[in-house]
């Protein structure tokens, strides 16, 4: 006994000379923490040790259990980006829970621009500013470009398959490719498409000219069909119409989706084994239901393309695929399709309509914005008219009205989270293959090194001295490096013609007496959408382009 003693103390001196022979070191804290916790989990497993004899097989398994857990939340990578100590099996889910978005830009300010917190018993690591994520994302982005597609909503989504959450490179590369091709084949950059979304941001108008000058309540989710309709016709090109039995099926289980991935998806990401537990099990069943509806829909869809499609004249992108299954020439898996389908139909609802969500609000709540949106559209075009694409250029503040929308709404704050596919050093630190990696986007577009006074809004930031439009280096509302959204293109051409339409035929108001909405109280879901408001919506023209559609 006496020898084992004498061998911990040394062990003990030993350590406690490592640590007073790196005081000096920038990283003291980490390396404290690293050096601790191996000796505490020695200590720990001295003391248990002693016990396991005295409470029987079932006592020992259960303390084997507990102990394993606790070793594994202790240890930590050496020299992995330092971050907020948390409980074991929770992590720090007990501290970001309430306020996600504050508390992780808080430990931002604390820990650096590159730190880690852990979810569950997973490590994940937090990059927040410009300069960390680009210099992951942008300029280590082989080493940055995987999804933990492995957690548990993720597979039974996408298995790593279509576009979001497939990891192979060259499927990746496959069917990004295949994509990009097809959006353009059917009308992107064209006046086929433009026209569509024209008449999409129409009807729109219409169904906001029915409410007669009364306050709007559900503005959001009139922009969420809107913007379905676009990608609907698409994928399967067909233009539905809102009250059309299937249309209202994809928006309605899209929309329930997100709601319960909000609620409860992230939940079963972490803890997939609550999903056999009782009273709780049912959560998990409702998001695995409204899944499997969800791919059912699009199924039947595809079925339908595949018994009357025509060979070699596509009507859609469902149609492209098979042609170019048949033909060897790209995609190589039918397993894709689903899952392609499925990544374009959620993106291409919810980010643009929640986006357009937030500039009716803020459009009410700055009136002189407004106006001179309104002044340039009437320059550039004359009163009365919607400006096309090819106006854009004689609308230099409307779209810069766009961008700063965008980049303080930060529709999508906490970007689809990343995994590193080999071990890699970022800032001087290590971070091991098969880490979590979330970009916190927020950050990006409120940093104050790239965007002066980043919490005022002021569309003018994005205009140079000689009026145009300029190019900001931070702006990244649609991420950037590889895995850039596929979207991107339609999406901006969307904004814009939605946002002219309706500032061509309406001006919007808060009610009078209407208590003016908290735009920090945004609601953080999968997206981050505008508190609960109410508008009015003034009619600006006349005549019965949006009366009689």
């Amino acid at each position: 006994m006496a020898t084992a003693c004498r061998h911990i103390s040394e062990q003990n001196q030993n350590w406690l000379g490592k640590v007073l022979g790196r005081v000096k070191s920038p990283r003291l804290a980490s390396m404290l923490h690293d050096e601790f916790t191996v000796v505490a989990g020695g200590i720990t497993l001295i003391m248990l040790a002693r016990y396991l004899l005295l409470v029987g097989p079932m006592g020992t398994l259960l303390m084997t259990t507990s102990l394993l857990l606790s070793v594994q939340w202790l240890l930590r990578p050496r020299n992995f980006p330092p971050g907020p100590w948390g409980l074991p099996v929770l992590g720090n889910l007990h501290q970001i829970a309430v306020d996600p978005m504050k508390s992780l830009t808080e430990f931002g300010k604390k820990y650096g621009d590159v730190y880690s917190i852990r979810i569950g018993m997973d490590n994940v690591v937090i990059l927040c500013g410009w300069d960390a994520f680009k210099e992951a994302i942008v300029n280590k982005a082989d080493e940055f470009r995987m999804r933990p597609s492995h957690l548990y909503i993720y597979k039974e989504y996408a298995d790593s398959k279509g576009i979001g959450f497939v990891n192979d490179a060259t499927t990746h590369r496959l069917n990004r490719k295949f994509v990009l091709k097809t959006l353009k084949e059917f009308g992107l950059g064209k006046q086929t498409l433009e026209e569509d979304i024209a008449q999409e941001a129409r009807y729109l108008c219409h169904q906001i000219y029915k409410h007669d000058g009364k306050p709007i309540g559900k503005m959001g989710s009139m922009l969420t069909r809107s913007s379905a309709g676009i990608i609907l016709r698409l994928v399967f090109g067909k233009h539905y119409e809102w009250e059309d039995p299937e249309f209202k099926l994809f928006v309605g289980n899209i929309t329930r989706g997100f709601e319960l991935m909000t609620m409860y998806g992230a939940i079963f990401n972490v803890y997939p084994w609550l999903r056999y537990i009782p009273y709780v099990k049912s959560l998990g069943q409702a998001v695995m239901d409204n899944m499997s509806d969800f791919k059912k829909l699009i199924l039947d869809k595809i079925e339908q393309h595949r018994s009357s499609r025509v060979p070699g004249k596509p009507r859609d992108l469902v149609d492209a695929f098979f042609d170019e299954l048949e033909d060897n020439s790209g995609v190589n898996d039918f397993s894709h399709l689903l899952p392609m389908v499925a990544d374009l139909l959620t993106a291409g609802m919810e980010t643009t309509a929640t986006t357009l969500h937030w500039t009716a609000l803020y459009m009410a709540l700055y009136p002189d914005v407004q106006r001179k949106v309104q002044d340039e559209l009437e320059a550039a075009v004359g009163k009365g008219k919607a400006p096309t694409l090819a106006d854009v250029s004689k609308l230099p503040f409307t779209e810069a009205t766009i961008k700063e929308i965008q980049r303080i709404c930060n529709v999508a704050p906490l970007a689809v989270p990343r995994m590193t596919t080999t071990d890699v050093e970022l800032r001087g630190y290590h971070i091991p293959k098969g880490t979590q990696v979330c970009m916190n986007l927020y950050t990006v577009h409120m940093d104050p090194k790239y965007f002066s006074e980043p919490e005022v809004f002021n569309p003018n930031r994005f205009l140079g001295d000689d009026g145009k439009v300029q190019k900001m280096e931070a702006f990244a509302p649609f991420s950037a490096g590889r895995r850039v959204c596929i979207g991107e293109q339609m999406a901006r051409n969307e904004l814009l013609i939605f946002f002219t339409t309706m500032m061509t035929h309406f001006t919007f108001k808060l009610p009078e007496g209407a208590p003016t909405p908290d735009l920090s109280k945004g609601k953080l879901g999968i997206t981050l959408s505008p508190p609960d408001f109410e508008v009015l919506a003034v009619r600006r023209t006349s005549g019965d382009i949006i009366e009689n559609i």
